[in-house]
């Protein structure tokens, strides 16, 4: 086995983990928020030299992935130096997944968006629903953060893809359910 595959497969392993863990460790039935176990890591990468996190000023929403690698992609664009944060929320965050129709709030969010769209495609199904909430509806509906944050929840779980490499992120739309959050710079080698 190659260096390259053993690490890519500790990767995946590590990743299956991280979502194992984080499904162990609170009900998801009845559309319950997913309580968070502050051992797992979220990560968010960023090219911007920062003292502490920030909301997004366009869609009000701090961007995080359980995938450390995923988060490295979205700081290293091209640039001699990045910096990842490592990103714990609190055990109580009430993160949704936008999937979960089961959740009365995710499916009033559902006939809100299929009510603006209905006049151009018509009511958005269940089924489509499935393929359609990934993290456009973050970045194209811009009421969706002030949508949560007026019902008390402070993320949602969304499909999401960088350069080709599909993943799970978290839209967080308020700090205060972050526990505790701590950066590294990263200085990319040029000579090589």
């Amino acid at each position: 086995m190659t260096a390259a595959l053993a690490i890519a497969a500790a990767a995946a392993l590590a990743a299956l983990g991280a979502v194992g863990r984080r499904q162990a460790s609170g009900s998801q039935a009845g559309g319950a928020s997913i309580p968070w176990d502050p051992d797992v890591p979220l990560w968010h990468g960023t090219r911007h030299d920062v003292e502490k996190l920030r909301l997004n000023l366009t869609n009000k929403t701090l961007w995080l992935t359980d995938e450390r690698d995923v988060a490295w992609l979205y700081g290293n664009r091209g640039q001699a130096q990045y910096w990842m944060w490592e990103v714990h929320l609190k055990p109580k965050a009430k993160v949704l997944d936008l999937k979960d129709l089961s959740n009365p709030l995710i499916r009033e969010l559902k006939e809100s968006i299929s009510g603006v769209r209905a006049s151009t495609w018509g009511p958005i199904t269940d089924e489509m629903w499935s393929s359609f909430a990934d993290f456009g509806i973050v970045e194209g509906y811009a009421w969706v953060p002030g949508f949560f944050k007026l019902r008390g929840v402070d993320g949602i779980w969304v499909d999401d893809q960088i350069a080709s490499r599909k993943h799970r992120s978290v839209a967080l739309f308020r700090l205060s359910a972050i526990q505790d959050a701590s950066k590294t710079r990263i200085v990319k080698n040029l000579q090589s």
